[in-house]
């Protein structure tokens, strides 16, 4: 059986360069590396820096979770222009790390607030979003949940393509969700692989990374986007994806497994390295990952790698959530013809032995690669272009 095409339909975003196509491009064409703060409550005296959801609260963030998951599910399917009897099959796919852990904190703050003893998880489920998702819509589609640390949705979107490619389905929604919640903060605190001051990838005086929320959504099609769709005018196709499970260090990245990930995305995709035309690396901008995905390149491309770049000081690592919010942010760009440049990039680092995009740059269309490193060796690689 041939493998059907299997388009980008249709996004909603929220995120802190905004919602809209608007937002997301004229942000990343500024070079904008919007971060707040955060106070360590459990630290006198410190804070760190935080990409938080645009018109935020930054002193004291309630969770918004189900809201923002409401927005980004209407904004998606409108987009796409689905019919009811398109919703109403549609499949849920959900890639998260810390899922709905921000209600939790903030259910348990609440009662602790009113004087209720309670326990902090007051319900647990995997399959929680994907389910509130699914019963908002009125759709009987399966539910999937894929939490695999920062490879999450980039796993969620692969396999709703391929599934879609198969014949198995015909649309899908996928998201990625990531709200600001404690447990994380602390814990990459904790990791001591936060940014003192910001989010520098592949720089030779990075610090760690900066964290970041935001919940997004992409509808994925065997049918072309719609006239009435955002995609319409410059579509894009998935091509092919890879995953593949690093077992070297729990903690650290091994530039011998992200490149064989790279490859396999490539070999099933039918291209060869020199065929890439953008790179979208992960750039988490901590010491050890960035040199590990630098020399993997270097690999990959001999040592030519083309333009590549880092999202994550636009949006904040948003973890679970950065394989679906980085792709819809990096197709508003390049729908509008420029690769965005990688903010704050000063000083290349010899151990790396290539450097990020650091001025906006033209696209001129062609297959793009992008690349999803989890914590805990959990790696995914996926292809998309816009030719026919």
């Amino acid at each position: 059986m041939t493998a059907r095409k299997v388009y980008f339909r249709g996004f909603g975003l929220v995120s802190a360069i905004g919602s809209t196509s608007v937002e997301i491009v004229s942000a990343c064409q500024a070079g904008v590396s919007p971060v707040g703060q955060i106070a360590l409550s459990y630290v006198d005296g410190r804070s760190t820096p935080y990409a938080f959801i645009s018109n935020r609260d930054h002193a004291a963030p309630t969770s918004q979770l189900y809201n923002y998951l409401d927005t980004v599910v209407a904004a998606a399917v409108a987009d796409a222009a689905l019919t009811p009897a398109e919703v109403a099959r549609l499949a849920v796919f959900v890639g998260t790390t810390a899922a709905d852990i921000s209600d939790l904190e903030q259910h348990y703050r609440d009662d602790l607030a009113n004087g209720r003893a309670t326990f902090p998880l007051y319900r647990s489920g995997v399959g929680v979003l994907a389910g509130y998702v699914a019963d908002q819509l009125g759709s009987e589609g399966p539910e999937y949940t894929y939490s695999t640390a920062c490879s999450s949705s980039a796993n969620a979107l692969i396999a709703a393509a391929q599934m879609i490619a198969l014949g198995k389905l015909d649309h899908a929604i996928v998201l990625g969700v990531e709200e600001f919640n404690h447990a994380s903060l602390y814990g990459f605190d904790a990791m001591m692989l936060l940014a003192a001051d910001a989010c520098r990838p592949f720089d030779k005086h990075r610090s760690g990374t900066v964290l970041g929320e935001g919940v997004g959504a992409l509808v994925l099609s065997a049918q072309p986007p719609s006239l009435l769709s955002q995609q319409a005018q410059h579509p894009f196709h998935f091509v092919c994806g890879a995953n593949l499970c690093d077992a070297t260090n729990a903690a650290s990245a091994s530039a011998d497994m992200i490149a064989r990930v790279m490859q396999h995305a490539l070999s099933r995709s039918h291209l060869s390295a020199r065929d890439i035309r953008v790179v979208k690396a992960h750039g988490t901008a901590t010491p050890s990952n960035d040199v590990a995905e630098a020399q993997a390149m270097n690999v990959v491309f001999a040592a030519q790698p083309p333009p590549f770049v880092s999202l994550k000081p636009y949006v904040g690592h948003t973890l679970g959530a950065c394989g679906v919010i980085e792709t819809i942010v990096l197709l508003n760009c390049l729908q509008q013809g420029f690769i965005p440049a990688t903010p704050n990039f000063q000083l290349a680092d010899e151990e790396c032995g290539c450097q990020p995009t650091i001025e906006r740059a033209a696209y001129h269309g062609g297959p793009v690669m992008l690349n999803f490193f989890g914590f805990g060796g959990n790696n995914a690689s996926f292809v998309m272009d816009d030719r026919p």
